[in-house]
């Protein structure tokens, strides 16, 4: 398995040819009150590790100029503010939907996903440790052994060293990955089952992996891809 590092999505389009893609992004962004996106049920099936998914701002303030006006915005539509982390990454969401918005062909092929709940999925119940933690990153590897038999902790800590970043975003990337190739399989589910489409067209849901408890769908991962928000 190689792993890529890139500044932006229109430079993984440009280098890595793909027929699907899942990130850990925000994609499908709420228009109204009414529209519903996946957090609500995501989160019961994290819980205790419920606070390891943001709530996704409305769309109209993933478009405004500052912090002040993205909360007012999503009050005035959902009736809510939302904390500084899911502020901090208001421009990635705003890269991707811009991107999906101009090159239509992407549209719902550039799936969003959530890595605590692949791994939840992969391993038959939700990881209690933490991935910032040595234990956690350990754990994760185990996890990923069963579908990826090279990976190991070495493997891991030499890619981060390689691409400069953190341990965490490299099982994260890795994570997707596998969940990207068994959708090819046909073997993963949406969050939530029945998901509505955003007035751009864009369904909101999360492409996550069947319940399993084993890796014997994946002796052999070959023709995934996959992007991690880390890794952009």
């Amino acid at each position: 398995m190689k792993l890529y590092k890139f500044e932006s999505i229109a430079q993984i389009i440009d280098k890595i040819p793909f027929d699907r893609c899942i990130i850990d992004m925000v994609i499908g962004l709420q228009g109204k009150s009414s529209d519903i996106r996946p957090e609500m049920v995501a989160r019961k099936e994290l819980k205790n590790r419920a606070s390891t998914l943001f709530p996704a701002p409305c769309r109209k303030a993933v478009y405004e100029n500052t912090k002040e006006e993205r909360i007012k915005a999503n009050v005035a539509v959902l009736g809510k503010k939302f904390t500084s982390q899911t502020d901090a990454i208001i421009p990635k969401i705003r890269e991707v939907d811009e991107f999906l918005q101009s090159n239509a062909e992407y549209k719902n092929v550039i799936l969003e996903s959530h890595p605590e709940l692949c791994f939840g999925r992969l391993n038959g119940e939700v990881l209690a440790t933490s991935k910032h933690d040595i234990d956690g990153i350990v754990e994760r590897v185990k996890v990923l052994k069963r579908y990826l038999e090279k990976i190991g902790l070495e493997w891991i800590l030499y890619e981060t060293k390689r691409l400069k970043c953190q341990a965490d975003d490299i099982v994260d990337a890795a994570c997707l990955a596998v969940a990207a190739n068994l959708d090819g399989q046909g073997k993963t589910d949406t969050i939530p089952a029945k998901p509505m489409q955003d007035e751009t067209g864009l369904y909101m849901k999360m492409t996550v992996p069947k319940r399993q408890s084993g890796g014997k769908y994946a002796k052999e991962i070959g023709g995934w891809r996959s992007i991690d928000r880390g890794q952009f």
